[in-house]
């Protein structure tokens, strides 16, 4: 974990670097280097360089885990030297990412400045354990990805409001990719919405959580037999596509039974 950190803040990666102010730049001309990957024509399609939301959120939860770990084990050196590193991340996240609009958390942060578009990345900063945000901030990105990213199968990739959105997963392979992260839906994205509300509203959120779960087990008898597809549509009635049985998607229906299962007191 140690050797994970310190590439991350020397730069041993030339184009994927932590910033003075703590943060994670990530920036590989002509390459996405986020799990939103698709490429058509050798060029990405959401290319999403500079400050990426979920990378970052990610980041200081790994950097706050790690600095507990060193707390409970007396490595008072890690702590001293990491410490620093988390107070800047607190300091700058949310001047850096939240939106213009003030209503969500850019999606990433570039050279030409804040893309604003709204998509699911921002609500892994509300789930996580470690967490910049204040409980005021999450409830704020909770609400914005619930009205414009929610549906009975996880979240979209890109608000409907957007002009830039797809509705349909369809076509050959380049109209697929090309759909594929502006507007379909991903299953896996679903507990972290799910644990985020856990977070903030406790066991109130049971009853939602369960009825969201339940929405999978008809797709279960008519189109994967026992799985979860990869994707669905994002237009109602969300009909699954991609891969007929994908791993993450059934980890995500999973991780929110289990989330379910420990809040159901």
């Amino acid at each position: 974990m140690k050797a994970v950190l310190e590439a991350y803040a020397s730069g041993a990666h030339s184009d994927i670097r932590m910033h003075d102010n703590g943060l994670i730049w990530a920036d590989e001309q002509g390459k996405p280097l986020s799990w939103m990957d698709a490429v058509v024509d050798g060029k990405p399609v959401t290319p999403r360089p500079g400050y990426q939301v979920e990378c970052n959120a990610l980041w200081y939860n790994a950097v706050s885990y790690a600095i507990e770990l060193a707390k409970q084990h007396k490595d008072t050196k890690f702590v001293k030297q990491w410490t620093p590193v988390r107070e800047k991340i607190e300091q700058n996240f949310l001047p850096v990412f939240r939106s213009e609009a003030g209503d969500h958390l850019a999606d990433y942060v570039g050279p030409e400045g804040q893309n604003g578009f709204i998509r699911p990345n921002q609500i892994i900063a509300c789930a996580l354990p470690y967490s910049p945000l204040s409980d005021d901030v999450k409830r704020m990105v909770v609400a914005t990805v619930e009205r414009h990213l929610l549906t009975s199968r996880g979240l979209r990739t890109l608000s409907p409001r957007n002009p830039l959105y797809i509705g349909r997963y369809e076509g050959n392979q380049a109209q697929r990719y090309k759909a594929q992260h502006q507007g379909t839906v991903y299953p896996w994205l679903l507990p972290f919405y799910i644990e985020a509300n856990f977070r903030l509203f406790g066991t109130k959120f049971v009853p939602v959580a369960k009825e969201l779960v339940a929405g999978f087990e008809e797709d279960m008898t008519i189109h994967g037999l026992c799985t979860v597809a990869e994707l669905y549509h994002g237009d109602p009635p969300y009909t699954p596509h991609g891969c007929v049985a994908q791993a993450w998607s059934v980890a995500g229906v999973l991780r929110s039974m289990q989330l379910i299962e420990e809040n159901d007191l």
